[in-house]
């Protein structure tokens, strides 16, 4: 092999392996708009009234029954899950979507 060849073969080399450095960081950077996406679009409970919770015993109920962040104050009981919604996606109306919303349903696609 000729200095000439070996000199292509190393500049060839260069190329490829800078392009694959790149790549590399486009997938990290794809990655993490990924994961930015999915922490946005997370899943929001929905729980039962804490009256309609059958375990009353005081050691529960300190336990399992929070104040709603809905602001009206009621208690519901983390462990009687109604369904889940969007934190993030709303219809027309204001009301968060169903869980999983269109956003993850089309990254997990």
């Amino acid at each position: 092999m000729t200095e000439q060849q070996i000199d292509l073969q190393e500049r060839e080399l260069d190329y490829w392996m800078t392009r694959a450095y790149e790549a590399e960081g486009n997938l990290w950077k794809a990655e993490a708009r990924i994961k930015a996406v999915r922490e946005l679009h997370r899943q929001f409970g929905v729980y039962e009234h804490e009256d309609d919770c059958p375990d009353t015993t005081d050691e529960h109920r300190e336990a399992h029954h929070h104040v709603d962040s809905d602001g009206y104050g009621e208690e519901y009981c983390d462990q009687r899950p109604l369904y889940t919604l969007c934190d993030h996606c709303r219809d027309e109306s204001g009301e968060r979507l169903d869980w999983p919303c269109p956003t993850i349903r089309a990254l997990d696609s």
